[in-house]
């Protein structure tokens, strides 16, 4: 039986809710609000891991951060989302409520990457702001959306009984290609404008 066969077993055996009113019901709103708040919680944890411990290292330390980021960000903003299929199996969510959820995740993470950016760099001026508040947070937003409609409520069932599904990888694969792209991006505008800066100034 391969992986999708498994999934629809799983979805069909899965189709009664929380409250336990029978097949095809829908769950309360309570525990549509606390999922939220799960996968909100779970920016927030995936920014503990992967932005606090780097705090005041090196700059060979942040180089391999950027490099290495798009992988393990992208792993970990979906935090809540793995949370929420553990803590709920029973509630069947569409891919696209999987999406949102993971996306909220995201979007937890890049405001508070921010945040930390504004405070660790609080004399670089508005533009600098505008920046951090538009960009980034749209890049997290997307690819954690990306990476959540490939996540499915027994992934974890999937990785006990072999690879990861095909689905699942190339997700997460696209949603590490934009993270990625985006980094090389930045990275080369920066480059740029301390070239003009050093012709500017003749040094």
């Amino acid at each position: 039986m391969d992986a999708d066969n498994y999934l629809m077993r799983d979805i069909v055996q899965a189709s009664v809710d929380v409250s336990g009113q029978g097949q095809g019901q829908k769950a309360p709103a309570w525990l549509y609000f606390s999922m939220l708040v799960a996968a909100i919680g779970g920016g927030w944890t995936a920014v503990a891991i992967a932005i606090l411990p780097a705090l005041g290292t090196g700059a060979s330390v942040w180089l391999l951060l950027f490099f290495v980021a798009p992988f393990s960000e992208e792993a970990l903003k979906p935090l809540g989302v793995y949370f929420i299929f553990l803590r709920w199996p029973h509630v069947v969510l569409s891919r696209i409520q999987i999406a949102l959820l993971a996306a909220a995740g995201g979007l937890t993470f890049a405001f508070v990457e921010s945040w930390l950016y504004l405070d660790a760099y609080p004399d670089e001026g508005n533009d600098f702001v505008v920046f951090r508040f538009t960009a980034p947070i749209a890049m997290h937003v997307v690819s954690s959306f990306v990476l959540g409609l490939g996540l499915t409520p027994n992934i974890f069932g999937q990785l006990w009984r072999g690879p990861v599904p095909a689905s699942t990888r190339q997700a997460y694969f696209s949603a590490v290609g934009i993270h990625a792209a985006y980094n090389i991006t930045v990275l080369l505008l920066a480059i740029v404008g301390a070239r003009e800066l050093v012709e500017q100034t003749g040094r």
